[in-house]
C-alpha cells in the first residue's frame, strides 16, 4: 500500500430511524422483493445523505477515470473506509480496510464488463478470485451515471459518495442485497473485509461511467497451498 493524502473528512452517511431494524427485520424473515416499509426509510435517507466533498480536491484533474494511479485509487478507498468504519462500529458489525489485493481486483472486475448494465458480471467475480487467490465467490455493488469527458478527484469521490448510498438506500431489486452488505449484515460472519473501488466506460445507448464495489472478507483470501 501507498501513501494516501490526509485530509479532513467533511461528510458522512446518517441511517434513518429504524432503517436498521427494518432491514434486518426483512432479512432475518427471508423476505423478498419490495417492502413499503424500507423504501419509505430509504427515501428519507436518499433526503438526509448529500454530498459535500473537499473544495481542494476540485482542484485535482484526473486525466482517465478509468485507469486513476494507485495513489489517488487508494485514497478513493480510503474515502470509503472512512464512511463505512462508523456505521458498521455503531452496528457492531465488521470493520473494513484497504487492500492491494482488493484494488486489484476492482480494477480487473471493472475491465471484464458483460454486455448490460442491469446485471452483475458474477462469472466474471468468480474468474478473477480464481486467479487472485480469493474464494470464487461474488461480493460486489455497483452503479452507473452518464460519462463525461472530464472528472476531477471531487467528481470521483462524489460518485463513491453516490454509490454506496444508492445501494444503501434503494436497492428493493436486489432483495436489499446491497445494503445488508454495505452495512456488514448480510450472513456471511468473516471478520473485516477488504474493500476496493475502480471505473469503467460502458456504451449503450449513450456512454455510462460504472462504478464498481468489491468486498474480500479476510477469511476468502486463500493461502498460497490452497491457490
Amino acid at each position: 500500500m501507498g501513501t494516501a493524502r490526509l485530509q479532513e473528512i467533511l461528510d458522512k452517511i446518517v441511517l434513518p430511524e429504524v432503517y436498521y431494524e427494518k432491514l434486518l427485520e426483512y432479512a432475518k424473515e427471508r423476505k423478498s422483493g419490495f417492502d413499503a416499509e424500507l423504501e419509505r426509510l430509504g427515501e428519507q435517507g436518499l433526503l438526509l445523505n448529500i454530498y459535500k466533498g473537499n473544495e481542494e480536491d476540485r482542484n485535482i484533474i484526473l486525466p482517465n477515470i478509468e485507469n486513476v494511479d494507485k495513489d489517488i485509487s487508494e485514497e478513493l478507498a480510503q474515502y470509503a473506509a472512512s464512511l463505512l468504519n462508523p456505521l458498521r462500529k455503531e452496528l457492531g458489525t465488521v470493520a473494513v480496510e484497504v487492500s492491494d489485493l482488493a484494488l486489484d481486483y476492482a480494477v480487473r472486475l471493472a475491465q471484464s464488463l458483460n454486455s448490460t448494465l442491469r446485471y452483475h458480471n458474477y462469472d466474471s467475480l468468480i474468474a478473477i478470485g480464481k486467479t487472485t487467490g480469493v474464494e470464487p465467490k461474488g461480493k460486489d455493488c455497483q452503479s452507473f451515471s452518464e460519462y463525461r469527458e472530464q472528472y476531477s478527484l471531487y467528481d470521483a469521490k462524489k460518485l463513491i459518495y453516490r454509490v454506496l448510498i444508492w445501494r444503501l438506500f434503494d436497492d428493493s431489486h436486489a432483495d436489499y442485497g446491497h445494503a445488508l452488505t454495505i452495512l456488514g449484515l448480510d450472513e456471511d460472519e468473516s471478520g473485516i473485509e477488504q474493500i476496493g473501488f475502480a471505473f469503467s466506460k460502458f456504451t449503450l445507448d449513450i456512454d455510462w461511467l460504472l462504478t464498481h464495489m468489491i468486498f474480500i472478507p479476510k477469511d476468502w483470501i486463500l493461502e498460497k497451498g490452497q491457490i
